[in-house]
């Protein structure tokens, strides 16, 4: 799965990006060229086809304001709780990889989903980056519920998953901290304090 175009899982075309667009726009209405400047890797007339198709479809409803044609997802339309459903596997993701986190024996201080999964920045190959930081000592607990989790996300999303599994006290080792202020600055929180990794960061540094 694409996290930055997940209708491209049924529909690798302009259709997916249009559709993604309009759906995340939650009912606002744009021009063939105000969609086109939301995917600036197409051109304006390739939007314009798209949301013409669309409309004859149905599933876009197409409004002419003066000179213009405004163009609105159809709430009413048969088709759209499917394309939502679709739209919001990113979101899905995370409640499921958070569920799993919660059934672990030793919960995690902090857990995010970092990298380019949470900067929308992927590719359908690209990996799921997650940091797991558990206090000291804990991590031979919890190593198959790792493998499962990771086993899972492939499962869920066809992409592979990498488990960045700390403890506590690793939080000072200067030569992850790159990576970690990556996870603190963009990552999506699954479990534990989202203000955890932050302190953590600053006592560190305050420390070395």
């Amino acid at each position: 799965m694409d996290v930055a175009r997940p209708l491209a899982v049924v529909a690798p075309t302009l259709d997916a990006d249009v559709l993604h667009r309009l759906l995340r726009a939650e009912g606002a209405a744009f021009t063939a060229g105000q969609l086109q400047r939301l995917i600036p890797e197409r051109s304006v007339d390739g939007v314009r086809r798209t949301l013409e198709r669309l409309s004859r479809q149905g599933v876009v409803n197409a409004v002419h304001v003066g000179h213009a044609i405004t163009y609105r997802i159809n709430p009413d339309h048969l088709a759209v709780p499917g394309l939502r459903l679709l739209a919001d596997q990113p979101v899905e993701l995370v409640v499921r990889m958070s569920r799993q986190l919660d059934t672990w024996p030793v919960q995690p201080l902090y857990a995010s989903v970092f990298g380019s999964w949470a900067r929308s920045q992927t590719t359908e190959t690209s990996d799921v980056d997650l940091l797991v930081i558990l206090p000291t000592a804990a991590a031979d607990e919890v190593e198959a519920f790792v493998r499962d989790l990771e086993d899972r996300v492939h499962a869920w999303t066809g992409n592979d998953a990498r488990v960045l599994l700390l403890d506590q006290d690793q939080v000072r080792d200067e030569s992850l901290r790159p990576v970690l202020q990556n996870a603190q600055r963009d990552g999506i929180r699954l479990a534990g304090d989202e203000h955890w990794l932050r302190r953590a960061l600053r006592r560190a540094a305050a420390q070395s």
